[in-house]
């Protein structure tokens, strides 16, 4: 997603140089996508100052990146009977959305946030920073805050520390983010990372005082408060959830 973004942001150059012809992931697993990642190397490791955001101040900066897609509001990238809040953002991990495939209205749908960074270590996690693993069938974003609370206990490492680490992957885990828990929640972030893209909670958090920034569909910003109502926040969330929220 954020490769496509490039030409628009007068970094051309950057995404001339990708070979969007080869499959690249965070844990290849076959020669195609370890052909690709070698394809793409220096792309892969190379900074965009304009995905960061300042305040983060932590580690991965190098080809890190902070501003997330909005997925909407459950666990998973699509919308099912098993899932029936999932896949409801701008952005789903599955799927292109045009505008016509919001009726909420896109001033009315947030389409980025911000989260901070990954730790970059085992030893001493930070629960703002990092991801915990995360257990069984979560079928609703109510399951899944449940879920999280159990999981993110003391004593327990988190699994995944590089969180934002490279803005050429997708995913919860680098790029994109939910809407399951109000801005900077005190409840500690999960993903499912046996799967690729990992599916779970990724929230909106930075080190602003107070909330966070958001950048709604229609291009406009918004500063929204950590303090807002779960129900607002979450229909910023969707794009067809029927909420006009303001």
């Amino acid at each position: 997603m954020h490769a496509r973004l490039l030409p628009y942001l007068d970094q051309r150059p950057i995404y001339d140089a990708i070979n969007f012809s080869l499959s690249t992931a965070p844990r290849a697993i076959d020669s195609y996508q370890k052909e690709g990642n070698a394809a793409n190397q220096t792309t892969l490791n190379m900074q965009v100052s304009l995905f960061l955001c300042p305040s983060d101040g932590g580690p991965l900066e190098e080809a890190g990146v902070n501003y997330r897609g909005n997925v909407g509001v459950g666990p998973t990238d699509v919308t099912s009977i098993e899932f029936p809040d999932s896949g409801n953002g701008l952005f789903p991990e599955l799927g292109f959305v045009r505008a016509a495939y919001v009726p909420d209205g896109l001033s009315h749908t947030a389409a980025f946030s911000e989260r901070l960074r990954g730790s970059g270590q085992s030893i001493a996690p930070v629960p703002e920073r990092d991801f915990w693993q995360s257990i069984g069938f979560i079928g609703t974003a109510d399951d899944l805050l449940k879920a999280c609370r159990v999981v993110a206990r003391a004593g327990v490492a988190p699994g995944f520390s590089g969180a934002g680490d490279h803005w050429l992957w997708s995913g919860r885990e680098r790029t994109l983010y939910s809407h399951t828990q109000t801005p900077n929640g005190r409840v500690p972030d999960f993903l499912d990372l046996h799967i690729l893209t990992a599916k779970g909670m990724a929230t909106a958090r930075g080190w602003h005082p107070g909330g966070v920034n958001v950048l709604m569909g229609d291009g406009s910003c918004r500063w929204v408060g950590s303090s807002i109502n779960q129900a607002v926040w979450r229909g910023l969330g969707t794009r067809n959830g029927g909420e006009l929220v303001d």
